[in-house]
């Protein structure tokens, strides 16, 4: 294997090793599960602010009812709230609310440091 290989790969279980301590971290803080903190993490990357409920279950790979307990969970804890979908009125959008937008904002700048640490580990 090459050393160039080799420094990616490094850096990227590294990576992968700080990611998920940061989101247990974040989920703990949060008073939440992983799987719970990963939904709000979709939702403070979704272009659009809001994604349907639907998606969220498909994207975490869980069932419908699953990604309903989730959302009732975090939408008592106030991180989300959910909105009707003006073009389908059976179904439901669901957006961060300023709290879960502000836990989701407190990791970015963990993440960005550990990225910026892989990067220079792989031109250094």
């Amino acid at each position: 294997m090459s050393t160039g290989i080799a420094r990616v790969r490094g850096c990227t279980v590294l990576l992968w090793v700080a990611l998920n301590k940061i989101y247990r971290d974040a989920a703990r803080k949060g008073e939440m599960s992983p799987a719970a903190f990963s939904i709000l993490k979709l939702l403070h990357a979704a272009q659009a602010g809001k994604v349907r409920m639907q998606d969220l279950a498909r994207l975490n790979d869980v069932s419908k009812s699953t990604v309903t307990d989730y959302i009732d969970n975090l939408e008592k804890k106030g991180y989300v709230a959910r909105a009707m979908d003006e073009e389908d009125r059976r179904g439901f959008y669901v957006k961060l609310t300023a709290k879960g937008e502000g836990l989701t904002r407190d990791n970015e700048e963990k993440v960005r440091k550990y990225l910026e640490a892989c990067a220079s580990n792989l031109t250094g």
